[in-house]
């Protein structure tokens, strides 16, 4: 750095102290009152807990009182957690909690199981050119009597070629073969 340059930030410094000091001697003196806590009226200090009604897939439900700025995931541990069927899906954890609100854990939705009648798909479908008319009655929906239809078709026709030749079967239509098709192969 050259002398000239440390002479020009030296004389740059030395003018704003000057000018911070001019500024300081110009404000009047004692211009701040003092302030009369006796008559003021106290600032209203939110340190009242919050009431929250939490409900749904918990482990204890009810009544709670907690901490101005809990979050609901906080909430839904004071309430003992959640049940393993609840939904978190559809509650926002991160929220704050405001005080009368109420905390729903909605539960996920029970799959719908299969009926007695119905059994569950074969490991590998069933070959519909080499079955015997027991071996197609095991497929849902599939009469004892409409699999023997199979079977007397395909020894009077020969193997089949497509499953859609089914419909060429009488009472099998194109609705009923796409409910079979999963269990069917050639």
């Amino acid at each position: 750095m050259s002398l000239k340059t440390i002479a020009i930030i030296a004389a740059l410094l030395l003018l704003g102290i000057g000018f911070n000091l001019y500024q300081q001697q110009q404000l009047p003196k004692n211009t701040l009152q003092p302030l009369n806590i006796s008559n003021a009226s106290p600032a209203k200090i939110e340190t009242e807990p919050l009431t929250v009604y939490i409900t749904g897939a918990v482990q204890q439900p009810g009544l709670y009182h907690i901490p101005k700025d809990t979050r609901v995931v906080d909430a839904l541990s004071m309430a003992g957690g959640t049940q393993p069927q609840a939904n978190l899906e559809k509650v926002n954890l991160a929220a704050k909690i405001k005080d009368g609100q109420r905390i729903f854990v909605p539960a996920k939705k029970a799959r719908k199981s299969r009926s007695s009648t119905e059994t569950s798909p074969p490991i590998t479908a069933i070959n519909i050119n080499h079955a015997s008319a027991k071996t197609l009655s095991q497929i849902p929906k599939l009469s004892v009597k409409t699999a023997a239809a199979i079977v007397a078709f395909r020894e009077k026709n020969g193997p089949f070629l497509y499953l859609d030749d089914l419909t060429k079967i009488k009472g099998i239509g194109p609705k009923t073969l796409e409910k079979w098709r999963p269990y069917l192969s050639l």
